[in-house]
């Protein structure tokens, strides 16, 4: 089975209220800071409507070429993407300052009283255009040095060769703490404070718990301590675990409870009935092995995939695998409105950042996560905290 990367350009019906919008406040900002005639305005809005057209139809390339690259090929390729990208987001506003300036020239000629760049004409749309930028932060975006509880998605499932009496078991989802320097301990179980509300049967961690540093295991290990399930708590490695070592990880998760699997599989027994999680090695660093992984399973057993990465569901859907959990991408952490994510560290790009997939018989559920890396900030991408419920076939 091939799965393709998400393709280069998707509908532009989809990105038109993005640049609706965008013209909605450039023409209000002529309006009212310029205070053009009617027929001035008209012409500045047909030069408007030409420029955003011209913007944001680079700007939807530049993000879809970043939802195609092979983050595996090269370390800094998407680094110079975001720049491009940025640098694209930041000519939005230019259209407005160069039609601004010909308005008023033209309304002051060439005498005297003709206003410089810096008129108070021109500082009205930069404050205009910098309120704006604060707003989108202030209804977006998440900050690692303000953290709030993360949000709780809730799925409901069905999972072929689940036993009855195990109908409704709920799994707690949870992934990319990145605890370090950025997401201290402390906000790292700010983050985490809705997790005792829901109640699960089951508690999983699909990985980068800790960010390089390997100082910070023990208390990352006590953090995913504190919280108990039933039947327990599992987590596999990422990519920073990896480079942290995953060896002290799993002596210090087992001190607390918790079982780490890597390349193996686990059966969970609740009233008398048995569930398979098989977790994988970090497929990003290359320590996926699924085929060892699955040596135990039973034929015809409800089996659950514990992936850091989504980059397996191609061999997981080849193996008939059912339901395959993921993380890693942080949801894109940086998602533009009516575009999608900006940023997908796996070889589908940003096809598969978040959400609930089906590839054939398999499922694939991808958490936002709930920590950041890079950068202190996720824009209109909250954490969360995915809490599944299990349905036996049938039901």
């Amino acid at each position: 089975m091939s799965i393709g990367a998400s393709p280069l350009l998707t509908p532009l019906m989809s990105w038109l209220p993005l640049g609706v919008a965008v013209l909605a406040a450039q023409a209000a900002a002529v309006a009212f800071c310029v205070r053009p005639s009617r027929r001035q305005l008209a012409a500045s809005l047909g030069f408007l409507l030409c420029a955003d057209v011209l913007l944001v139809v680079l700007l939807r390339v530049c993000v879809a070429h970043m939802g195609q690259l092979d983050y595996s090929e090269s370390f800094f390729r998407w680094r110079w993407h975001f720049l491009v990208l940025a640098l694209v987001a930041a000519g939005l506003p230019l259209p407005l300052w160069a039609l601004g300036l010909k308005l008023v020239s033209a309304r002051y000629g060439h005498s005297a009283q003709r206003p410089s760049l810096i008129h108070p004409v021109f500082g009205a749309a930069l404050m205009a255009w910098l309120l704006a930028a604060a707003a989108i932060l202030l209804v977006g975006g998440e900050f690692s040095f303000l953290p709030r509880p993360a949000r709780i998605t809730r799925i409901e499932v069905g999972l072929p060769g689940l036993s009855a009496r195990l109908n409704g078991l709920r799994i707690a989802v949870l992934t990319d703490h990145h605890i370090g320097p950025l997401i201290t301990p402390a906000r790292a179980r700010q983050r985490l404070r809705s997790l005792a509300a829901t109640r699960p049967d089951l508690i999983v961690d699909l990985g980068d718990i800790t960010e390089m540093d390997p100082s910070y295991q023990p208390e990352a290990a006590q953090i995913l301590g504190d919280y108990s399930a039933p039947l327990g708590t599992f987590a596999v490695g990422g990519n920073f675990d990896v480079r942290c070592g995953t060896d002290s990880l799993r002596e210090e998760l087992a001190k607390v409870g918790v079982t780490y699997l890597e390349n193996e599989a686990w059966p969970v027994t609740g009233d008398g009935a048995e569930l398979w999680l098989v977790g994988l090695g970090d497929a990003w660093t290359g320590w996926a092995d699924l085929d060892t992984a699955l040596t135990e399973v039973p034929e015809g057993a409800a089996v659950i995939l514990l992936s850091h990465s989504p980059d397996v569901i191609e061999e997981a859907a080849t193996r008939g695998i059912p339901l395959v959990l993921s993380g890693h991408l942080h949801g894109g952490q940086v998602v533009i409105p009516f575009a999608g994510p900006v940023v997908g560290m796996s070889k589908f790009g940003t096809r598969f950042a978040w959400g609930h997939f089906h590839i054939g018989n398999t499922q694939l559920i991808v958490s936002r996560g709930l920590g950041e890396e890079g950068v202190p900030l996720r824009l209109f991408c909250p954490p969360e905290i995915v809490v599944l419920t299990l349905r036996s076939p049938g039901d």
